[in-house]
């Protein structure tokens, strides 16, 4: 399928005449606008008499898309992977780098304090300005060592509309997957699924009323004042009241996919605390004492984030409509199609088009195209705070002064405790360095490249740019040498 546009750049209908259109090309009048897949761009332009066609979106985390003629005949299937699932794990080490930078500064300040004489013992209470101590329990801060900068979140608001790095990702991912299909092919109506899912009724079935505002969090401030209540203030391993400070503990880590929900949290004392994270057979007890939960709606809640502002984008610009997940699913099971999301894409189709019903079989066998989309740009190679070593000869005993977030080495902090500070004096110490730019990042994960006359799309890069791995191929390498560059990474790369 050759997909054609005018000289303005509007679309025209596709063509499979290959020859006709080498001849164009070889004639000059027409070029090529890209290659996968193929759109050639006429010189002059031309009449505009195209057939209707429709777009089915089946929105979600893999989007399933189709365009298929008025009278149900299937013109294009696909499938886009979006980014979606691994923003969230980016996020978090984001957060992990700006926190250890934060606890840098901190301990470099109180190091300053000291050698300049200014710092103090025991704890002192500082009133923020502009709140009065007597009626505003919340305007003093209690600190340690030094006094503290003044408070700069107080002035950080949302606009209307905001929405979470991740949704907002897949919002733009969605649009500029619309954008891209209008742009090739004259579409004349898009039908959008339009599902919403109800979040607490799939916890609880029978719910319905005022059960919606009267959730097991009722009558409690937030999530972690409820553990605390729950748990009854005591640890839930040494089942011990803390004297010093009772944390709540994600049983599974959030950096390894844990929710964010009660289910999933815990009351521990301060040394237990620190042995689940240092030990992974109290780590491994506490999880078989109390299971807790992964982020297993993180789906369906991004897809009723994201809908109301797709949808309103789509309205806005198009003859648009809509249709619902248990429509698609009748229609699917009695046709007996399989589940994809292409499939489902053109079900969602035929909702628009004025035979609704009818399909065609052909479908089954009909070519689908593939898209994924890869990361563009890796700010964090330059950002992020690289891990300090120590080394014992040539053998690295250490990482960090003290245990990052999700760190299973041992940190100076632990080796201090173990050998004593004449061991840890004798220690090599090699301060992180940054990622350096070099020669190889010229191949980036995603850019499509040449290897013995096969096209191949690189998954990602080893030994400092050397080895590519390629999508497809499993974990073993290709030599860069082998590789000759085609095609950089345009953010969506389609395939077979």
């Amino acid at each position: 399928m050759i997909y054609v546009q005018n000289a303005d750049g509007t679309p025209l209908m596709p063509t499979t005449r290959a020859g006709y259109v080498r001849r164009l090309l070889k004639k000059k009048e027409a070029i090529v606008m890209s290659r996968k897949p193929f759109v050639v761009r006429l010189a002059q332009q031309t009449h505009q008499d195209c057939q209707p066609l429709i777009l089915g979106i089946d929105p979600g985390m893999t989007i399933g898309f189709a365009v298929i003629h008025d009278n149900g005949d299937p013109l294009l299937l696909g499938e886009l992977t979006t980014r979606s699932a691994e923003i969230p794990a980016l996020m978090e080490e984001r957060r992990m780098h700006r926190m250890a930078r934060h606890r840098y500064r901190r301990m470099r300040t109180v190091r300053r304090a000291k050698k300049a004489g200014t710092i103090y013992d025991g704890e002192r209470e500082f009133q923020l300005p502009g709140t009065n101590p007597d009626g505003d329990p919340l305007g003093s801060l209690h600190c340690h060592a030094i006094k503290p900068r003044l408070a700069r979140f107080s002035n950080r608001t949302r606009p209307d509309g905001w929405l979470t790095p991740t949704a907002s990702h897949l919002r733009a991912t969605h649009i500029r997957l619309v954008d891209y299909l209008c742009s090739i092919l004259p579409i004349s109506r898009i039908v959008i699924e339009y599902a919403a899912f109800d979040q607490q009724k799939l916890d609880t079935p029978d719910i319905s009323g005022k059960g919606y505002q009267q959730g097991q969090l009722l009558g409690f401030e937030n999530v972690k004042q409820y553990v605390l209540e729950r748990d009854g203030h005591l640890c839930q391993l040494c089942k011990k009241k803390s004297q010093v400070f009772l944390h709540v503990h994600h049983v599974i880590w959030r950096s390894q996919g844990g929710a964010n929900t009660h289910k999933n949290l815990v009351t521990l004392c301060d040394g237990c605390h620190d042995k689940v994270h240092t030990s992974q057979k109290t780590n491994t007890m506490l999880q078989e004492k109390m299971p807790g939960i992964r982020k297993r709606k993180m789906k369906t809640t991004l897809i009723n984030t994201i809908m109301p502002h797709f949808y309103r984008w789509v309205e806005w610009k198009h003859d648009v409509g809509r249709t619902y997940g248990f429509l698609t699913k009748h229609v699917r099971k009695e046709s007996g199609l399989d589940k994809t999301h292409a499939l489902d894409a053109y079900i969602i189709a035929l909702r628009g088009a004025p035979t609704t019903g009818r399909i065609n079989m052909d479908v089954k066998t009909f070519p689908v195209m593939y898209g994924k989309q890869y990361r563009r740009h890796n700010r964090q190679e330059i950002t992020r705070q690289p891990d300090r070593k120590y080394y014992n000869g040539k053998t690295c005993v250490a990482k960090n002064r003290a245990k990052r977030e999700s760190q299973h080495d041992d940190s100076l902090t632990e080796i201090r405790q173990q050998f004593g500070e004449s061991y840890v004096s004798a220690l090599r110490v090699v301060k992180g360095t940054h990622a350096k730019k070099s020669g190889f990042t010229l191949v980036q994960r995603g850019d499509k490249v040449d290897i013995g006359g096969h096209v191949k799309v690189v998954r990602g890069f080893g030994s400092y740019g050397t080895r590519l791995l390629i999508e497809g191929e499993g974990k073993t390498p290709t030599p860069t040498r082998n590789a000759s560059l085609l095609l950089k990474n345009t953010g969506i790369v389609w395939g077979e």
